[in-house]
């Protein structure tokens, strides 16, 4: 039974939604940690990209009819190329490891016993002896025509690396011949119907043509089952933050200092404002006729008025501290501003 955050039980709608959207089988074993590398007993492997393997999120791993299967998310950008890296360091037989993007296989590498120390590395599908199409995670090709079908292959936007005895049964030569082939087809471009999407983002597609040396080529053959498989499930950071699988983004102080100076200032609320210095009006209260004073304040006070217009209007005006008042013999004012002649 899955189980929730807080170890309750989740109801069956709940457990059903949850397969649907991340597509995920319970396991023997989790792990809720970040791996730059996954890894069982000797077998380790990784998806790089510009030089650096991705973290793994949400480690599972789990065995089905003697077959191991490690399970781990990644991050995945479209538009970037990425390589299978992958070791043995036991490496006390031969082993080979095959690829199979969104559930098409990419080619594979032995790795002879003996060879311990060397990283194995598949970079995209080899489509001639001299020529290799890399591996690019891409966005999903959508169409809303109904002929696409509605179901999304389980496969798609997984990176698998399966593990199987390796059986030398010739020797080694130099040359598109001897027992692997010299290259490729493509895998077929597929479109999904936009119904079917269910929380995948990305597939992978493959990248312009890059020429490679002729390798030298192992005659053999793999034997039994799969005993061993790395599963990469690749999203878009962001899906996987949304859904807890990766961790949120994390703020910095820098930033939080950044988003504060950038809030405008707070308006008062009265919707006040205040003259520019070169608008207020200077009293001087040695005038010896105040009615001309009064005139000449008045009239100063239309030129305010029609230079401002409705602003001046609809807002109060605010008043310097230390600005002069004026008041009338007997109390009586003569509108917004006083004259004090004492």
């Amino acid at each position: 039974m899955v189980a929730g955050r807080a170890g309750a039980p989740l109801a069956s709608g709940a457990r059903k939604r949850i397969s649907t959207f991340l597509q995920i089988s319970v396991t023997d074993k989790r792990e809720h940690m970040t791996r730059k590398m996954l890894s069982f007993e000797s077998f380790s492997a990784s998806i790089v990209v510009d030089g650096q393997p991705l973290n793994e999120y949400n480690v599972e791993t789990s065995s089905k009819r003697g077959c191991t299967t490690v399970t781990c998310w990644i991050a995945s950008e479209a538009g970037k190329q990425y390589k299978v890296h992958w070791k043995d360091t036991a490496c006390t037989v031969a082993n080979e490891g095959a690829v199979y993007v969104d559930g098409a296989y990419c080619g594979s590498k032995i790795l002879h016993n003996g060879h311990n120390s060397r990283v194995k590395i598949v970079q995209g599908i080899k489509t001639s002896p001299t020529s290799l199409r890399p591996f690019e995670f891409s966005h999903l090709n959508m169409t809303d025509n109904e002929d696409a079908g509605l179901e999304m292959p389980i496969n798609v936007g997984q990176i698998e690396l399966r593990f199987r005895r390796w059986q030398r049964v010739c020797a080694t030569g130099k040359g598109p011949s001897g027992g692997i082939s010299g290259g490729l087809s493509l895998p077929a471009e597929r479109t999904f119907n936009e119904k079917a999407k269910k929380g995948i983002d990305h597939q992978t597609k493959f990248g312009e043509a890059v020429g490679i040396p002729i390798s030298k080529t192992t005659c053999g053959r793999a034997t039994g089952e799969a005993f061993l498989q790395f599963h990469f499930r690749y999203r878009p950071l962001a899906v996987l933050q949304a859904h807890g699988i990766a961790p949120p983004p994390q703020t910095t102080s820098s930033s939080s200092h950044s988003s504060r100076a950038k809030k405008r200032p707070r308006e008062d609320s009265t919707g006040d404002v205040k003259l520019a210095v070169r608008d207020i009006v200077e009293i001087e209260s040695d005038d010896d006729d105040p009615e001309k004073e009064m005139e000449r304040l008045q009239a100063r006070m239309n030129e305010l008025k029609a230079k401002h217009g409705d602003r001046v209007d609809c807002k109060k005006v605010k008043r310097e501290p230390d600005e002069r008042t004026v008041k009338r013999e007997g109390g009586s004012s003569i509108g917004p501003l006083f004259i004090d002649l004492t």
